[in-house]
């Protein structure tokens, strides 16, 4: 994990709580990792290092809205090692996630963190009304097969009066999507493999799931501004990122050594990057 490029290397408060989050992954039994794997789970977070440090820079931009709050409470939505890494590097603000199964509930209880089981896409999330001061609500709605109304209404809900919303989506325009649409070829993953009929180390196969479902569907910037002001916040900052910045090791040879030029490519064409990233303030009217 050292070897790995991203924004945030420069800080060593990040650079622990990562060091600590993998330490802890691969300590936890298979059947309490993400996707049933240890080694999976290392490989998301890796994966994500670059959108991990984009996300707690957001989240650390939205406690400056609300400095009063001496501990304030923070709702993750879709348990994640990024939940952890936040967590670690936020001592002082009491953190709660929820999550369709309880596979990483006694993890989360090691941690001090609250985790709550909800099927978001039919239940409502257990928590009372105004309870929560932020939502970071990141990389989730694309896995779920239903519209964001009922979700977003619960996150109004638990929020309270002042309170805050991170907010990303996967980007649909990425500058690689936007060629292989030129071409022809197709942005998404087969159908198939969105509902994860296969046999894999991903699935259990047969459409069976653990933590969703594929990207049902991506989205363009000006689209997730659009689902968060449609739903009752005012946005502060949007912007694009990418979620990693060295190559995965799945990359093929040449696509490593094109990197260096896409992501060059990718800062010059506006909300080119792969994930649209908003930080929003609950409004007055909501």
């Amino acid at each position: 994990m050292k070897s790995l490029r991203h924004s945030g290397r420069h800080d060593p408060a990040f650079q622990e709580a990562v060091d600590h989050v993998l330490a802890t992954i691969h300590a936890s039994p298979d059947d309490q990792c993400l996707e049933l794997s240890s080694e999976l789970e290392a490989h998301y977070l890796s994966d994500h290092i670059e959108s991990t440090w984009q996300n707690l820079s957001t989240i650390k931009q939205g406690l400056e809205l609300i400095r009063n709050q001496p501990r304030p409470s923070i709702l993750d939505i879709g348990t994640s090692p990024l939940t952890f890494t936040y967590s670690r590097y936020f001592p002082a603000a009491k953190f709660f996630t929820l999550d369709r199964s309880a596979l990483l509930a006694e993890r989360c209880r090691s941690s001090q963190i609250e985790h709550l089981v909800c099927n978001l896409s039919s239940e409502p999330i257990p928590l009372e009304d105004a309870q929560m001061d932020m939502v970071v609500f990141t990389e989730v709605l694309e896995h779920l097969s239903t519209g964001p109304g009922r979700i977003f209404s619960e996150i109004n809900r638990i929020l309270k009066p002042e309170g805050v919303l991170v907010f990303s989506l996967p980007n649909t325009a990425t500058l690689k999507n936007r060629v292989y649409a030129l071409l022809g070829k197709p942005i998404l993953e087969p159908v198939y493999v969105v509902f994860k009929e296969d046999e894999s180390r991903h699935s259990l196969g047969k459409g069976e799931w653990v933590h969703g479902w594929g990207h049902l569907r991506e989205y363009t910037m000006s689209e997730t501004m659009d689902i968060v002001r449609r739903y009752g916040f005012d946005i502060q900052s949007a912007r694009s990122v990418d979620a990693f910045i060295n190559p995965p090791e799945r990359f093929s040879t040449l696509r490593r050594l094109a990197m260096p030029l896409y992501r060059l490519a990718s800062d010059i064409v506006p909300n080119a990057k792969m994930i649209n990233l908003i930080l929003a303030k609950k409004s007055a009217q909501a």
